[in-house]
């Protein structure tokens, strides 16, 4: 049974790690590297993020700069950030990318949280999903005589507290970013 929760548990900290990556790229009006810096950027015959192919720096709150390591790419990296959809337009100088952050109206604030919470609901379904097909080989195991009544309704019983401190993490995490959206001015 012992493997059964371990993986549960992996497979729930694979989604929660998920999570936690796609916060990171969501705009919260203040300057970000991670805002950007894993757009895949189709450059050489192959996708890469910007990080790998270029320096990524906030020199203040309102700015990001991109610094291809090879100028020839600076038209791809512009490409790609267009074409993410991410609300801001690339300034291209010839040799860096700027990126001037717009300050956040309530009205954005609440549009981004909303859509966080939409997401983190999709998050939140696929650990149920998780606890629901762990469940389901308990049930199967207990029917074929495998386990016992008893193991099973304990094993249910520690998926379901994997589950729900889990669904706790993301929704902490979404109150954490909801908090920081709203206090950017």
């Amino acid at each position: 049974m012992k493997e059964l929760i371990d993986k549960v548990k992996k497979e729930m900290e694979k989604t929660l790690t998920s999570f936690t990556r796609y916060i990171k790229t969501v705009r919260t009006g203040r300057a970000q590297a991670s805002l950007v810096e894993n757009i895949p950027v189709s450059c050489y015959g192959a996708e890469s993020p910007i990080k790998q192919v270029a320096l990524v720096s906030v020199p203040d709150a309102t700015h990001i700069v991109i610094q291809p390591w090879d100028p020839n790419i600076i038209k791809d990296i512009e490409k790609a950030i267009l074409k993410t959809n991410i609300g801001i337009t690339p300034i291209n100088d010839g040799r860096v990318i700027r990126l001037n952050i717009p300050p956040l109206t309530e009205e954005d604030k609440n549009k981004i949280i909303k859509e966080i919470k939409k997401d983190a609901e999709k998050y939140k379904t696929s650990i149920r999903n998780i606890r629901k097909k762990a469940n389901n080989t308990l049930k199967e195991r207990e029917k074929g005589k495998e386990i016992s009544e008893d193991d099973c309704k304990r094993v249910i019983g520690e998926i379901q507290k994997l589950t729900d401190q889990y669904i706790k993490k993301i929704t902490d995490i979404v109150e954490k970013k909801g908090k920081e959206i709203l206090s950017t001015s």
